[in-house]
């Protein structure tokens, strides 16, 4: 949700890639530990490709929820804080 309006609903089974077949790939080039997440993207319906394309702006708020809870982020402009020089 985007500032309370729903702009994407999709599901697992939606995705490309199986989450066994995103694992066993990842797998091949790093180990996996308990607790790590693995981030797959976005489902269709994304921002840039609509028409016309919509991008998120600082202020807008954004909740991303599943079955067992949600979270919820402002969007903000810029570097808040970083662990390493980005310029670098």
């Amino acid at each position: 949700m985007i500032d309370g309006g729903l702009v994407q609903d999709g599901c697992i089974d939606q995705m490309i890639f199986s989450v066994p077949k995103l694992i066993a790939l990842i797998s091949t080039f790093m180990t996996l530990e308990v607790g790590d997440v693995i981030l797959t993207g976005t489902p269709a319906g994304n921002g840039h490709n609509r028409t016309p394309r919509e991008y998120l702006t600082e202020g807008q708020t954004i909740e991303v929820s599943i079955g067992v809870g949600f979270i919820r982020n402002v969007v903000t402009s810029g570097w808040t804080h970083c662990l390493h020089d980005p310029e670098a």
